[in-house]
């Protein structure tokens, strides 16, 4: 007779023995379409700096074909500055905005160890199985699914050219229910946008990854998902004040 006991998933066919091939490239696409595998993935080793460089390049490129549109933006002087002062803004954005985006890498890399640091910190909490480099992969891997949006953003934005810039909200692209409400402002516009498209997404896959990677139960990987929604609210509030973009 055989000891049902004894069998183990890669002897029952269960799901447990599919093994995943693959590593970055791979995993660019799973995270995506299959982001499973891409949990199975970092949790067998696979590392953070790969997408943290494709998102640091992408966003570096991002930030060079928007300059153009900010400095028309600048050109039309929507804040009232003096003459002189205007014109010493354009000097310097013609001199040092390519400069700048040097920087990119230096502020993607902080926000992601504050958002790893955070989502590990309550992971801790309800897992015994608490990792940081696992918790900073998938935190690596799931910013590319913002960062799709922000391709989107930048696409439809160059379409409709640099002339089309007349306003800051020209330069503006939301995913949510925000220009919907346009009499929205401060934190109640920032809790709107935290809710759009990809964000809901993000949130989604980063909630899956958790429960997959440190087996816990998805009720239970919502606790770090709270906090982390909490802090792109902020980050989008603070952006909102810097005349950033969404």
């Amino acid at each position: 007779m055989i000891d049902e006991n004894a069998l183990e998933p890669s002897q029952t066919g269960g799901e447990g023995s599919q093994e995943v091939t693959g590593g970055f490239l791979q995993s660019i696409m799973d995270i995506f379409i299959d982001p499973g595998k891409v949990f199975k993935r970092i949790d067998t080793g696979l590392t953070w700096w790969k997408p943290f460089i494709l998102v640091s390049v992408v966003s570096m490129i991002i930030g060079w074909l928007m300059l153009p549109m900010r400095r028309r933006l600048l050109e039309l002087n929507v804040t009232g500055m003096p003459e002189e002062q205007l014109e010493q803004a354009l000097q310097g954005m013609d001199r040092f905005g390519v400069i700048g985006l040097i920087a990119v890498p230096i502020l993607l890399v902080i926000v992601l160890l504050i958002i790893a640091g955070i989502a590990h910190l309550f992971i801790s909490f309800v897992s015994s199985d608490a990792n940081f480099k696992k918790t900073l992969s998938l935190t690596s891997y799931t910013n590319l699914i913002p960062m799709l949006g922000q391709i989107i953003m930048v696409i439809v934005l160059r379409m409709k050219g640099i002339e089309s810039v007349e306003s800051t909200a020209d330069l503006q692209l939301s995913f949510s229910l925000a220009p919907l409400f346009p009499e929205l402002a401060g934190f109640l516009k920032a809790f709107v946008e935290s809710l759009g498209l990809f964000n809901i997404w993000f949130y989604i896959i980063f909630l899956l990854g958790i429960a997959a990677i440190f087996k816990v139960e998805r009720s239970k990987a919502l606790v770090p998902v709270i906090p982390i929604w909490l802090l792109t609210i902020v980050l989008t509030y603070l952006q909102t004040l810097g005349g950033g973009m969404r």
